[in-house]
């Protein structure tokens, strides 16, 4: 059977193997592309977005960008 065009969260989190809040904030930081809204209640994600994001070489160094501005964030008196 073919693989699905695009993924649901749980999906994403066990294809992808990571953790629901840290893809979230992933997302959320525009490491990782936007969801597209299939109702109030739920959104899905292409599997080709995903698949070029996760595979993207510079993910490491964005990731490691974003750790850093939140560090310097929870710091800052």
């Amino acid at each position: 059977m073919d693989e699905p065009v695009f993924l649901r969260e749980r999906d994403v989190v066990a294809r992808y193997r990571v953790g629901r809040s840290w893809f979230h904030e992933l997302v959320a930081s525009g490491v990782l592309p936007q969801p597209r809204p299939l109702g109030t209640r739920c959104s899905i994600w292409s599997r080709d977005e995903l698949d070029a994001a996760f595979s993207d070489p510079q993910l490491p160094g964005r990731i490691a960008a974003r750790n850093a501005a939140r560090r310097a964030t929870k710091a800052a008196p």
